[in-house]
């Protein structure tokens, strides 16, 4: 299991994992430059801000994977993404999240949670 840097031909399969979740997939260019990915597994993103802040975001699993191998591949990645925010220099880390198990999942590695009942909001310039 590797942990690597997304490259083009990853987005196609990535997109088909958000489909398959019921979200819609998100544009390549409003995806940040570090884009990590466990080939077949895993892929999330790490948005880094000019504040001492970066943002976690897009998180997705393939639901085809063997469940045990992805759960593994999502624990790698997530730390890897927080790994990068470290080494950047940044001294928190943000998300946010709707799914329990992934809010669980994001506890077990330090998060901690603020607010809840959240909607997230988006428009495009």
């Amino acid at each position: 299991m590797e942990l690597r840097s997304m490259n083009e031909k990853d987005y196609p399969e990535i997109c088909s994992w958000w489909t398959a979740h019921g979200w819609a997939p998100i544009a390549e260019d409003l995806l940040p430059r570090t884009r990590l990915v466990i080939e077949g597994l895993c892929a999330g993103f790490l948005y880094k801000t000019d504040s001492n802040f970066a943002v976690l975001e897009w998180v997705v699993g393939n639901p085809k994977a063997d469940k045990g191998q992805r759960r593994i591949a999502l624990d790698l990645l997530i730390q890897g993404l927080l790994k990068v925010a470290k080494e950047s220099g940044f001294t928190t880390v943000w998300t946010q999240l709707e799914h329990p198990a992934l809010i669980e999942r994001y506890e077990n590695h330090g998060f901690q949670i603020g607010d809840k009942n959240l909607t997230g909001m988006i428009r495009r310039l």
